[in-house]
């Protein structure tokens, strides 16, 4: 294994274990397909002729190439996924703060006194 394969796999286990401590609770699922992929790429960086064979077997020409199209087309689904996020809780926030507003508008108090026109001494 040369020495960059090295790094890879620390930062892996790195990552790995930034978000075990961030997921652990609430976020199991996603915890355990983060686990699923990383470990996929582990083999992957471990045995690079893996990713060069199934390459030649797709039509491909290297195995860098078949992880670059792989990776590609998952952070645009991503980029799309987030970005449908966002815009659903901006929709949610707006109406949150749309009835926290309602709710606490302050409404004119109807006065049962005077209402005559204000007239000027000259």
């Amino acid at each position: 294994m040369t020495p960059f394969a090295w790094v890879l796999l620390a930062l892996l286990g790195f990552i790995l274990f930034v978000d075990y401590t961030r997921l652990r609770r609430e976020g199991r699922r996603l915890l355990l397909l983060e686990y699923i992929v990383f470990a996929l790429g582990a083999v992957l960086i471990v045995f690079p002729g893996i990713s060069q064979m199934l390459a030649r077997v797709g039509g491909i020409g290297r195995g860098a190439d078949l992880v670059i199209y792989v990776l590609l087309v998952l952070l645009v689904r991503e980029a799309l996924r987030a970005r449908q996020l966002q815009w659903r809780d901006t929709r949610r926030y707006t109406e949150i703060v749309r009835g926290i507003a309602l709710t606490t508008v302050e409404r004119p108090v109807s006065s049962t006194t005077d209402r005559s026109p204000v007239t000027q001494d000259r």
